[in-house]
Order: structure tokens, then C-alpha cells, then sequence
């Protein structure tokens, strides 16, 4: 006796689990034609500069979303809050076309200190500084930049899918994650879960992705760090 059968393309799988945890809080919206006096909480009412977020008070669970196709210039986007384990703070962008540019002339485009659960994705940064032209080479503009130099569980930075390059003849480097702490507390573990992946980087004077991390010797430098 013949039988028919009938066949589904519907799953009960989960949807693939995202690389890093959501954001779950407000989400902050910026774009070249916003104003810094909107509220910023949608994408009719968007703020127009980094300055502007960085005068906020950012918490666990918020996201700071740059509008794909636009540029922004004029600051550094300096973090100054951790997020939460399962709700950290996130800067991406939102929209549809060519990422947001973050164009950092002189300064770090992005940088912070001493925090955990932080999520940095889907940008395109492009960072100038000095010309590497003299005996001494400038100090390196960054752009991603996380610094390091206080004991504690630092954890879960993750950054994503962006697209950094510069110029190869300036002190530029791209994704930098450092820690300089005294010899004295000889710590092996500040931070777990530094995540950097997908990542585009070229044209950097300097260096592409790196880590590093130096002691200091209180004793010796007299109580001052040199």
C-alpha cells in the first residue's frame, strides 16, 4: 500500500548564538544630520557628535548605535562605564550601506580603562597622527585602545568585524590592549575574554592588532611610575 509522506524545511533548532552577548538597555542613536539636543533614543530624534556621548552616563545594557553611511570626526569616543556579564555596554552602527566612519585626527577614535564587558563592532575607523619623519618616533594614535593598570577581574571585551586603517607612514597602529601594573602584584590573569575577531586593519604606520602588558618596579622608580 503506498504511503505518502510529506517533508518540511521547518526547524526546531535555536538560532545560532551570537558571538557576544546583547545589550538590552537603551539604545542611543547618532547621525551626521542629528542634533545634540534630540534625546537620541530613536532614529528620528538621533544625536550629530561623539562629544555628546561622551557627556553621558552610561550604563550596563546600553548601546550607542552610528548610522551606516555617515562620518564623524571632531572627538575620541572615550568609555568610561562597564557593562554587565550578560548585558554589556555596546558601540555599533545601525542602518543600512557602507559602515560609520569614525575619523580620528590626532586622537584615539576609541579608547577606555580598567572596565569589563564591552562590546565594539561594525565600525570603520580611520586614525591619523604624526609623520614618522624624525630620529624619535611620536606617540601612537589608536583606533581601538584599551588600557590596563589596576588589579581587579577585568573581563569580556569583545570587538568585531571593523574595518581600521590609516596612513603607513604616521605612528598609527590599529587594536591595542595594554596593562602596566607594579611587579609587585604579580598578577597573571587581569582579563579573561578578550575577544578580537574579524578584523580588518591596513595602512597603520605602527602595528595591526597587538596586546602587551609591562611591570613597573616601585622601589626602584622611587615611587613613581618611569
Amino acid at each position: 500500500e503506498a504511503k505518502t509522506v510529506e517533508f518540511t524545511f521547518d526547524s526546531n533548532l535555536n538560532a545560532a548564538t551570537p558571538e557576544y552577548p546583547l545589550s538590552t538597555g537603551k539604545t542611543y542613536y547618532v547621525a551626521a544630520n542629528g542634533n545634540d539636543n534630540y534625546d537620541g533614543l530613536s532614529e528620528s530624534t538621533p544625536f550629530k557628535t561623539v562629544k555628546k556621548i561622551n557627556k553621558l552616563n552610561l550604563v550596563a545594557g546600553d548601546t550607542v548605535a552610528f548610522r551606516c553611511g555617515d562620518i564623524f570626526s571632531g572627538a575620541g569616543l572615550e568609555l568610561t562605564a562597564s557593562g554587565a556579564d550578560d548585558n554589556p555596554i555596546t558601540i555599533c552602527s545601525y542602518g543600512q550601506g557602507a559602515k560609520p566612519k569614525l575619523l580620528a585626527q590626532g586622537y584615539d577614535a576609541i579608547k577606555f580603562t580598567n572596565l569589563s564587558n564591552i562590546v565594539i563592532r561594525d565600525l570603520e575607523i580611520i586614525v591619523h597622527g604624526e609623520e614618522r619623519i624624525s630620529e624619535n618616533t611620536p606617540a601612537q594614535k589608536y583606533g581601538i585602545s584599551g588600557y590596563y593598570d589596576t588589579i581587579d577581574s577585568y573581563r569580556n571585551i569583545y570587538i568585531y568585524n571593523n574595518t581600521i586603517h590609516g596612513s603607513a607612514t604616521q605612528a598609527t597602529s590599529g587594536v591595542r590592549v595594554h596593562a602596566y601594573i607594579s611587579k609587585d602584584d604579580n598578577y597573571q590573569n587581569l582579563i579573561t575574554n578578550l575577544q578580537i575577531n574579524r578584523n580588518e586593519v591596513y595602512d597603520l604606520g605602527m602595528a595591526g592588532i597587538f596586546t602587551d602588558s609591562w611591570f613597573y618596579d616601585w622601589s626602584a622608580s622611587g615611587g613613581t611610575m618611569n
